[in-house]
């Protein structure tokens, strides 16, 4: 017994050494949370709106989408570690009964139940063909993808609350003047029935000035309708069914007070973009595992230790304790497996030859979507600039009315027709504002971020030669 344990002295402190002693790796990404860019969050600044910065903020924290891609990201990093683990020795403990009929116990005293060993086993794998390495490798460019798809769902979901307030802002707005066309046109609807009292008009006329003021009466229940629907909406993204503690909003046309979009905007702006990296990512992964498992057809090589005793309960006074010691290679080289490694290689060529697609669908259509959003953006600065010119052409109209009727020489109707006429103009500057500011999302969103002029690679003459995405003129 006392030799047994001379030599488990001996033995293992070399057996912890092994596996102290590994080759260096990479550490994985730390778990990330989808947390903006500095300049993703001046850009929510630039809006003007102390109630869309709370809660872009709150949202980061109670978003329930973005607290499970959190969840997502932290399964991705533990893959990272295991895919880590698999190249490091490895060591255990056993303890529990054995069979000693091939043993010298059975010598001594023949086959017993009662016979048990314990002791330690160490294995380590030897990465001749870099498998272990590549599938550590993919298990990191995975976490790196899971990262980027979180990045993406954190930009999508910050943009669809600022849509989400922006129509709340327009609803404030918006409903004023639909309680004015209401009045208004009601009031229409009874001068032009004393009208036809007079026997001035006739009952077309008349029933027609009824079936708008009935129109006006219902865009001012939807309009009622559709912000209760919206407040519900923008609740939904902090994992409630109501919502109505929100601050009054600023004017939509206080918050158009974003920076102005360079003519020229590089082309390395796209390398940002979330789904461009995950993309990316992925494609490395493919490889990766591709490599891993074409590294299957060459020899396996493990080393394995064991080190422990094994004695008899009833016979351990007479005859001791028998020392266990084993160490050597495992080699496993396949020969035959009926196609299986062949097919799992086929299949990793696929997933391969998919994901190149994917990536470069991915810089294709983060050209296009970058296009579009800039379309829209000069879409939408026309139509403010023509619904801004009508209004105010409606608004000398009405000024010039006004003097006409404190002089007599117009009625009351020529008034209310004029001020409807205003309530058009004022419905539709307030919709291109609103168009305006979902183009500057809808761009925030293309170049996966905001564009601060002093961070533009393009904007200096060391990048002379990265291609550049051109606005329309």
């Amino acid at each position: 017994m006392r030799r047994a344990a001379r030599m488990m002295h001996a033995v293992l402190p070399a057996l912890l050494a092994a596996c102290a002693v590994t080759a260096p790796t990479v550490a994985p990404p730390p778990p990330v949370a989808p947390t903006p860019d500095p300049a993703d969050a001046a850009f929510w600044a630039r809006f003007g709106s102390p109630v869309l910065l709370d809660l872009q903020q709150q949202l980061l924290r109670e978003n329930p989408d973005l607290l499970i891609a959190r969840q997502r990201l932290l399964i991705a990093n533990d893959a990272v570690q295991l895919a880590d683990a698999g190249q490091r020795p490895s060591l255990g403990f056993h303890a529990g009964p054995v069979d000693t009929t091939a043993t010298s116990l059975a010598d001594r005293g023949g086959a017993r139940p009662e016979a048990f060993e314990l002791g330690f086993q160490a294995s380590y794998e030897l990465d001749l063909w870099g498998r272990l390495a590549r599938l550590g490798d993919a298990a990191r460019a995975e976490a790196l993808a899971a990262g980027a798809d979180a990045d993406a769902l954190r930009i999508a979901t910050q943009c669809l609350l600022a849509r989400r307030v922006f129509d709340l802002a327009r609803d404030e707005q918006m409903l004023p003047l639909l309680q004015q066309r209401q009045v208004l046109a009601a009031e229409r609807a009874q001068l032009q029935g004393l009208r036809l009292h007079a026997g001035r008009i006739d009952a077309q006329t008349l029933a027609d000035a009824e079936s708008q003021s009935s129109e006006a009466q219902s865009a001012l229940a939807n309009g009622t309708a559709q912000q209760r629907g919206d407040e519900a909406r923008l609740a939904l993204l902090f994992g409630e069914s109501a919502r109505d503690d929100h601050s009054p909003l600023a004017p939509l046309q206080s918050m158009i007070r974003l920076p102005e979009v360079p003519a020229d905007l590089p082309s390395t702006l796209l390398e940002r973009r979330p789904d461009v990296r995950a993309a990316a990512a992925r494609l490395a992964a493919a490889r990766d595992r591709d490599a891993a498992d074409r590294a299957l057809r060459f020899p396996q090589i493990r080393l394995t230790a064991a080190l422990g005793v094994a004695t008899d309960v009833l016979h351990r006074a007479a005859h001791g304790a028998i020392a266990l010691f084993g160490f050597g290679p495992e080699v496993d080289l396949p020969i035959y497996d009926g196609g299986a490694t062949a097919a799992r290689i086929d299949s990793r060529d696929h997933e391969l030859a998919i994901a190149e697609i994917e990536y470069r669908q991915a810089g294709i259509a983060a050209f296009a979507d970058v296009e579009h959003a800039l379309q829209l953006r000069d879409t939408a600065a026309s139509a403010l600039r023509d619904a801004s010119a009508a209004r105010q052409r409606s608004d000398a109209a009405q000024q010039a009315l006004q003097l006409e009727l404190e002089q007599g020489r117009r009625s009351r109707l020529d008034a209310i027709e004029a001020r409807l006429q205003s309530l058009d103009a004022e419905q539709r500057v307030l919709d291109s504002y609103r168009a305006q500011l979902d183009s500057s999302l809808a761009l925030f969103e293309a170049l996966g971020g905001a564009w601060p002029l002093d961070r533009h690679p393009a904007l200096s003459s060391s990048a002379a030669e990265i291609p550049l995405i051109r606005m329309s003129a």
